[in-house]
């Protein structure tokens, strides 16, 4: 997956996404939950939900509290990536990828965890 360097690549990072879950996990998106970001509120975006048969539920704008699971997420992953930078003195023009190796960290590590159990 690759970093969103704009906000008018959400539909297609979205597709993408979409195309993935089909591919590695046989699985369809069934609802998709936003915070009301304009990225996600256009007619293109709401055509294909509405032809994939996938809900959009908003959150309630400029309310973190409602996106809990998702912005403690957000949260640690910045939290990660900047003692990475720190730690071994990366360049700014990494930090995107930092973040993808992280994101890679936590679910590996979550789902040999998982196994080991």
């Amino acid at each position: 997956m690759d970093v969103m360097s704009q906000k008018a690549e959400a539909l297609t990072c979205y597709k993408a996404y979409e195309a993935w879950l089909d591919m590695q996990h046989v699985t369809k998106l069934k609802c998709l939950q936003t915070d009301h970001g304009g990225k996600y509120l256009s007619h293109d975006f709401d055509t294909h939900l509405k032809a994939h048969n996938t809900v959009c539920s908003h959150t309630v704008h400029d309310t973190p509290e409602e996106n809990g699971i998702s912005e403690h997420l957000n949260h640690t992953l910045l939290e990660h990536t900047c003692a990475m930078h720190l730690a071994v003195d990366l360049p700014k023009f990494l930090w995107a990828k930092s973040v993808q190796q992280m994101m890679w960290l936590k679910n590996n590590v979550h789902a040999q965890w998982q196994n080991s159990i």
